[in-house]
Order: structure tokens, then C-alpha cells, then sequence
């Protein structure tokens, strides 16, 4: 599909165009079938995998955002690409957006959200008084809002 791109200066006044102002719309090249989310004992870090088709190799090409905060890439082969999740709000019902160097990807509103299980890592100490002792929970996946 082509369609003409127009500039606005201020509110209603069109901007004056020197080059051809029409813009031609493409198929998205990438599509994003399934998207899922695991506690990784290796790293305890929480990798949110990605699978579908024509994902390219270049991780700076892939983008995975939770809540408005862009999750690391970690890896991007044709089908599939992974991400450590630096950040949660909650465990689940977040607000997920998938972007590719090209555009969004054919099947990317059906991945709004993402389920994460929270994970515990460690207790500290773990041992105490029977009167109360304070204890360091160390853990992820919980959401800095959980």
C-alpha cells in the first residue's frame, strides 16, 4: 500500500515538501507465533523465549519491552529469540511490546502479556531466633510492584 506522508508545522499549517512525500507500506518481513517465559537455575534470571519466523540474526534488531522498559537480548537466530527480563512491574498481566528493525512483526498483538513465575533464589539467614529475626529474601520474577 502507498500513501502520501504529510508534514504539519504547528497545527494547521502544512509544511512546504522538496522531496516526494510518498511512503510505501510493506508486509512485516518477521511474525511472532509464541512467546513464554522460564526461570533459568543457570543465571536465576527469568529468559522470556520468543519463536516464529524470520527473526534475522542481529540482536540490536530485536526488541522485547515489559512495562515501558526494554528487556536485554540475548540471543536471535531466524526462528527463535531469547531475553533476560531485567524488569517487571507484576508477575503477570504486563504490558509487553515486541519491535523489529523493519516494523512490528505480523502476530504481535497477540502478545501483550506475559506470565512469569516468581522464583526464590535464596533466604538469608536460614536460621533465627524463635523471638523474630530479619531475614533477606532474594529472589526473581516477583515485580517491583508485587
Amino acid at each position: 500500500m502507498t500513501t502520501n506522508v504529510i508534514t504539519f508545522l504547528r497545527t494547521q499549517e502544512e509544511a512546504k515538501n522538496d522531496v516526494s512525500n510518498a511512503f510505501q507500506m510493506t508486509t512485516p518481513v518477521a511474525t511472532v507465533t509464541d512467546l513464554t517465559a522460564a526461570f533459568d537455575a543457570t543465571t536465576n534470571e527469568i529468559v522470556a523465549t520468543m519463536t516464529g519466523t524470520g527473526f534475522g540474526s542481529d540482536t540490536s534488531a530485536v526488541q522485547l519491552w515489559i512495562d515501558g522498559v526494554q528487556q536485554k537480548t540475548e540471543t536471535v537466530a531466524s526462528t527463535t529469540a531469547t531475553f533476560t527480563v531485567t524488569h517487571l512491574d507484576h508477575e503477570s498481566a504486563n504490558k509487553v511490546d515486541i519491535y523489529f528493525a523493519d516494523g512490528l512483526p505480523d502476530g504481535y498483538t497477540s502478545f501483550k502479556t506475559l506470565t512469569v513465575t516468581p522464583n526464590l533464589v535464596s533466604i538469608t539467614p536460614s536460621t533465627g531466633s524463635a523471638g523474630g529475626t530479619k531475614l533477606r529474601v532474594t529472589g526473581t520474577g516477583f515485580g517491583k510492584n508485587t
